[in-house]
C-alpha cells in the first residue's frame, strides 16, 4: 500500500507494469466537510480534485484535498488554475498546500469564462501553465517567483493536462515544454483512440528512450444527458444515442488502451445535471481495469 503522502511519480515507479488510477472528483458547493463523503468513496489510487467545475463557487481544491487526506485517508492530487489568481496568490496557496502535506498538484490554465460570467468576474492569467510549472520547480528549490529565498523548499510533484482532441502534434509539443518546465505526469483528456495515446507516448520519450513523464490516459464515462469533455468521436455519440451504456463504452476503451500498453489511467466520472458525479460507475470501471492482466 502507498502512504497518503506518496507522490504520483513515486506511486508510478512502485506500480511498474500494474494499473495505476487517478480519478477526477468535484469539491462540494457547501462548507460541510461531510459533503466530501461521496467523493471519498471512490476507490482510486489517487483522487484528483477538479478546479471549480462549471466555473462555480466551490471549496478550494487545496482545502478539499487536505480534508480528503486527513479525514478520509485518501491519496490526493489538487488542481490549480492560472485564470483566477496572480503569482502572489498562487504561490501563497501552494505554500499552504505544502504546509498541510498536500504535494501532488496539477497546473492548469482553466477554461475561458463564459460570456454571462465575463461581466461579473475577470480573468487574471498572470502565468502561463508552463511558467507556473517552472515556478513550482523553483519553490521546490527554495525560491519564490521574485527569486527570494523561502524558509525551506517545498516537495511538490507537479503535473499538467493534455487534450488529445486539440491535435496530436500540437499537444505533444506543448506537453514536452510542460515536462521541461517540471511536470512529472500528464493527465490526458480525450483519449478515445488508443493509437493517439501510443503516438503521444512515442513522442514524449526522452532521448534515452525512457518516458519523459508518466502519461495517464483519460477514460471518460459518457452519459447521453451529461457533460462531455474533448472531441467525442461521432461513432461513440451514435452508440450513446442508440442506447449503449456509457460505462460499456468506457470499459471497451480502457481495454483497448491496456492492450496498446497503457498502464496509467485518468478516470473521469459522468457529470450529470447540476454538476452531480456518478462515482458508482467510476468505481465499476476501475474494478474492471483492476482485473486486467
Amino acid at each position: 500500500m502507498f502512504s497518503k503522502s506518496v507522490t504520483v511519480a513515486d506511486a508510478a515507479r512502485s506500480a511498474g507494469g500494474s494499473a495505476l488510477m487517478v480519478c477526477d472528483v468535484s469539491p462540494p458547493r457547501g462548507a460541510d466537510a461531510g459533503l466530501l463523503a461521496d467523493a471519498a468513496g471512490v476507490c482510486a489510487d489517487f483522487l484528483c480534485v477538479a478546479y471549480s467545475p462549471g466555473q462555480s463557487v466551490r471549496v478550494n481544491t487545496v482545502i478539499a484535498a487536505s480534508l480528503l487526506a486527513s479525514r478520509f485517508g485518501k491519496r490526493v492530487v489538487f488542481n490549480i488554475a492560472t485564470r483566477d489568481m496572480n503569482r502572489i496568490a498562487l504561490q501563497s496557496l501552494l505554500l499552504g498546500a505544502a504546509s498541510m502535506g498536500v504535494n501532488n498538484v496539477v497546473a492548469l490554465r482553466g477554461d475561458p469564462l463564459r460570456d454571462r460570467d465575463g461581466q461579473r468576474v475577470s480573468e487574471v492569467n498572470d502565468y502561463t501553465t508552463t511558467e507556473l510549472l517552472a515556478d513550482i520547480s523553483r519553490m521546490n528549490r527554495g525560491c519564490d517567483f521574485r527569486g527570494l529565498r523561502l524558509r525551506g523548499g517545498t516537495a511538490f510533484c507537479a503535473g499538467a493536462s493534455a487534450d488529445l482532441s486539440k491535435g496530436l502534434a500540437r499537444e505533444a509539443a506543448l506537453a514536452r515544454r510542460k515536462v521541461e518546465a517540471g511536470a512529472e505526469f500528464l493527465l490526458c483528456q480525450g483519449a478515445f483512440e488508443a493509437e493517439r495515446m501510443r503516438e503521444l507516448a512515442a513522442r514524449m520519450r526522452s532521448d534515452e528512450g525512457r518516458p519523459a513523464a508518466e502519461l495517464f490516459a483519460g477514460v471518460q464515462i459518457l452519459d447521453a444527458d451529461g457533460v462531455a469533455f474533448g472531441d467525442v468521436p461521432e461513432r461513440l455519440r451514435r452508440d450513446l444515442g442508440a442506447g449503449r451504456a456509457g460505462l460499456d463504452i468506457a470499459m471497451q476503451n480502457a481495454e483497448a488502451l491496456w492492450e496498446s500498453g497503457c498502464r496509467r489511467f485518468y478516470v473521469i466520472p459522468p457529470i450529470l445535471g447540476g454538476g452531480a458525479r456518478d462515482y458508482d460507475k467510476a468505481n465499476r470501471l476501475m474494478e474492471h481495469i483492476s482485473g486486467f492482466r
